[in-house]
């Protein structure tokens, strides 16, 4: 089975469902009276729709919820599909859809965050490539007209500004796609993702996210009563981590074959903060895993939203000072191009 990341524009769609869904689940309503309600209202768009008849589907076809929601024809990731089917396995599909409905609020709002951070810094350096470029155009044409050297088109001196432009689209455009890649790399690279996460400000958010997910998951898991080893990979699966992913894909193994958390954790090197695996550890000897696991995930969804937070705090300033290194070489570009007129002008009266 194939999963895909979730386009950024269906987040917000999908923390609406999962929390419809859950507050459903909550009430006693069966899914298939809950979808068929999500469904039948005016409010939610297609992408909710879509998923909702993918698990309606799904029950009316006698398949698992977690089956009916990978076949919609909007992708799903491994975290949904993890999540959907350790708690419809073990009975508890009002709090795993809550931690969906969690997840993705959260996702939302980090994204909501970043860019209207980063609104002003934009809006800035176009204001200063509008200005800097419209000067030094101005002089170089007014120039040109005064002493006859160069060009007195203005669309000619406009147009080796305006390609240096272009080339730095291309670059910004190329680096976010070079990033998404590696992005998406990294969820299944233990090693794209272990240097994804020594990014400044981006690589913490990262790995509290990946932490996250896994934690939920595996809570949900030890609830529905699955055996360790198949919760164990699953949550390092619905990780989105590549380390965490590949980690728990190894330790699963020697879980299967009789070792005990305590044990396997130790080996995790730097899959898991050392916290956590200490705490892990002494959770499994007192035979509290589950409840540790879900303090363990509200610790690392707080971390997450102090990361966002501080990303979208501290990626505008930066943003910022090179939008006013930009501001600077326009204003010095200007001044040139007035000095290279003033000089001219004192060449030619000679």
């Amino acid at each position: 089975m194939v999963f895909t990341p979730v386009v950024a524009s269906d987040l917000k769609a999908r923390a609406f469902l999962y929390s419809e869904l859950a507050k459903f689940a909550g009430a006693g309503f069966g899914i298939d009276k809950a979808c068929e309600s999500i469904i039948s209202q005016s409010g939610p768009d297609r992408v909710a729709r879509s998923l909702c008849q993918a698990m309606l589907d799904g029950v009316r076809s006698g398949t698992s919820l977690a089956e009916g929601l990978a076949r919609s024809s909007y992708p799903v990731s491994e975290l949904e599909f993890s999540m959907v089917d350790a708690a419809e396995k073990g009975g508890q599909l009002e709090i795993g859809f809550r931690h969906l409905a969690e997840h993705f609020r959260q996702e939302t709002e980090a994204r909501r965050r970043i860019r209207r951070a980063l609104v002003y810094p934009i809006v800035l350096l176009h204001f200063a490539l509008l200005v800097g470029i419209g000067i030094t155009t101005m002089f170089r044409t007014l120039g040109a007209g005064l002493t006859g050297k160069g060009s007195d088109n203005w669309r000619e001196n406009l147009v080796p500004s305006l390609v240096w432009v272009a080339i730095g689209y291309l670059v910004a455009i190329g680096l976010i796609l070079v990033w998404r890649s590696l992005s998406k790399a990294a969820m299944h690279s233990a090693s794209i993702d272990a240097l994804i996460q020594r990014v400044p400000f981006a690589g913490p958010v990262r790995r509290a996210r990946g932490l996250a997910r896994f934690c939920e998951v595996l809570h949900i898991y030890l609830l529905s009563g699955q055996r360790m080893n198949e919760a164990w990979r699953q949550a390092g699966e619905a990780s989105q981590s590549g380390q965490l992913k590949s980690y728990a894909i190894r330790s699963s193994e020697r879980l299967k074959a009789g070792e005990s958390v305590g044990d396997v954790v130790v080996s995790a090197g730097s899959a898991m903060p050392g916290d956590l695996v200490r705490g892990l550890g002494s959770a499994d000897l007192a035979g509290a895993l589950d409840r540790e696991t879900a303090e363990w995930a509200k610790f690392y969804r707080e971390e997450t939203a102090e990361n966002v937070e501080r990303l979208a705090e501290w990626a505008p300033k930066f943003f910022y000072w090179f939008v006013l290194g930009i501001a600077a070489w326009m204003i010095i570009r200007a001044v040139l191009s007035y000095g290279q007129v003033i000089q001219d002008m004192l060449n030619w009266g000679g």
